[in-house]
């Protein structure tokens, strides 16, 4: 497992369009067929541990909660972080205030070179 910053402390703002207060974070490169999907978690809200059938990445896009790679100790997760499982990776996630992500899955994703890698621990 991978975590990523995505948050506005590394994203590149715009200026284009009259934009104002606006940023962008690239996050992945040629991904080919990808399935694209939202994950909302309720308060105590838990995605039992499950096996990547591809690469996940996990983009948190409101609230808090912690996310697991198999038997390793949970790892607290916030908004502006990504994470990265790769296929066949068991892992699973939880909060206990609510979180909501997007998660992107395909064969093979290619990470883009200008997200920074969070160090944890």
């Amino acid at each position: 497992m991978k975590i990523f910053r995505t948050d506005v402390g590394v994203a590149n703002l715009i200026h284009q369009h009259e934009s104002q207060n606006a940023a962008i974070t690239h996050l992945l490169e040629n991904i080919g067929e990808a399935t694209i999907n939202a994950i909302y978690l309720g308060m105590n809200g838990v995605l039992g541990k499950h096996e990547a059938h591809h690469d996940q990445l996990f983009v948190i896009v409101s609230g808090r909660g912690w996310v697991q790679s198999g038997d390793d100790e949970p790892i607290a997760v916030r908004t502006g972080q990504a994470i990265l499982w790769q296929a066949g990776e068991l892992h699973t996630s939880g909060t206990h205030h609510g979180m909501v992500g997007i998660v992107i899955e395909s064969e093979k994703l290619e990470l883009s070179p200008h997200l920074q890698e969070w160090r944890y621990g």
